[in-house]
């Protein structure tokens, strides 16, 4: 069995979800989540050719969501 680690963790900026009127509405979602990735890196001081994988994930509305990742 392969060793796990768990190095770090940290969410996107938060924001008003419209497709017009949101905070983000002119940035696409990949870039969003390039912008956690490369800050984990550089917080971490980790090299990314050593990471193997990495979970990305969206918690979506209100607590019920959050709920259903918390009790598995």
């Amino acid at each position: 069995m392969k060793k796990v680690f768990l190095v770090d963790g940290c969410r996107s900026p938060i924001g008003r979800g419209h497709a017009e009127k949101g905070i983000f509405h002119t940035i696409r979602a990949d870039e969003l989540a390039s912008q956690v990735l490369l800050k984990l890196v550089s917080r971490t001081n980790r090299n990314p050719q050593v990471v193997n994988d990495f979970y990305l994930g969206c918690v979506g509305h209100g607590q019920g969501a959050a709920m259903l990742l918390e009790n598995g």
